[in-house]
């Protein structure tokens, strides 16, 4: 199936996380111990730390490390030969994702206000480099 958009945001996460949610939501101040952390307004995922590069100091411009969010819109669900590290739900008010972090995010819309969500993610030692996160409206 067509996703109605598939966005992808590839960057130095310099928090080591990436929050996913309803513009100017709540984010837990704690971390669960796994991949992700959920509300029911907020999705915070650890990635890939920018400084996770073998260097001994970080000065001017530099090849920070990255990590990449992928997010699909789709109809509904399909079946899915990986097995999601997350299956849930987020309140979306007005129908608007942010991704991002303290340093900057991308806003999405057109989503449903309640919509679902699955996480599938790709983990090496140095922490998810790439995560794809797949909303459904409301069925």
């Amino acid at each position: 199936m067509q996703p109605f958009f598939d966005v992808s945001v590839s960057r130095p996460w310099h928090w080591g996380i990436a929050i996913l949610s309803a513009p100017k939501a709540a984010v837990p101040e704690q971390l669960d111990d796994g991949l992700v952390t959920a509300t029911k307004d907020c999705l915070v995922l650890r990635v890939r730390h920018a400084q996770d590069i073998d260097a001994e100091r970080f000065e001017a411009d530099w090849d920070w490390a990255t990590a990449t969010i992928r997010v699909r819109s789709l109809a509904s669900f399909e079946a899915d030969a990986e097995e999601p590290v997350l299956v849930g739900q987020l309140y979306l008010p007005n129908g608007l994702l942010a991704i991002g972090d303290a340093d900057s995010e991308v806003l999405l819309n057109h989503l449903d206000e309640r919509t679902h969500v699955r996480v599938y993610a790709n983990v090496d030692t140095a922490g998810a480099t790439a995560v794809r996160v797949d909303l459904a409206g409301a069925m």
